[in-house]
């Protein structure tokens, strides 16, 4: 999933010379699914169909810190079987896009929600006191430890040469 900033507005007419610009911000796997996107949203929003509007620029967006692992609040509208649901989410990454491909992938596989059905309304970077969900607040403790269990000595990998005239006794 990748983050993208395209921006667009309608071809302009002897009416209106300059028509108003629009810009919005996508979750798509390439730029492409993005374009169609971006003209399913300001059909329903602004009455611009693709055949009236010209797309001015594609740019994806990178996160400025890849490195360091923060916590995302995600709102997003699908449909269901049953009807539209509107829902919030939390979720420990260390991008947006990576905490976006974990929520698509939850929502396939919890409420069989495809990627079409699905619009993201908004994201946010939340701070510790933020969270609500405990699958998130399980993780702020600051004692938290991840053992290591099977770790291999250094002394036994010195001791068992690599390559064995005889075949080795396991």
């Amino acid at each position: 999933m990748r983050y993208y900033q395209v921006v667009g507005r309608a071809i302009p007419t002897k009416k209106v010379q300059n028509p108003q610009i629009y810009r919005m911000k996508l979750f798509a796997p390439n730029s492409v699914v993005a374009k169609a996107r971006f003209w399913y949203f300001t059909k329903r929003l602004v009455k611009i169909k693709k055949v009236k509007g010209e797309i001015l620029s594609v740019d994806e967006i990178f996160e400025k810190d890849p490195e360091t692992v923060k916590n995302y609040g995600i709102w997003l509208r699908y449909n269901s079987r049953s009807g539209k649901h509107n829902m919030y989410k939390e979720y420990r990454d260390v991008t947006l896009t990576g905490a976006i491909q974990q929520m698509y992938n939850e929502m396939a596989g919890n409420h069989k929600a495809r990627f079409q059905s699905i619009q993201i309304i908004k994201t946010k970077v939340l701070e510790d006191k933020e969270c609500k969900r405990p699958q998130t607040l399980q993780f702020h403790d600051p004692n938290l430890k991840f053992p290591l269990i099977h770790r291999a000595t250094k002394k036994n990998k010195e001791r068992r040469p690599t390559f064995t005239k005889k075949k080795p006794f396991i």
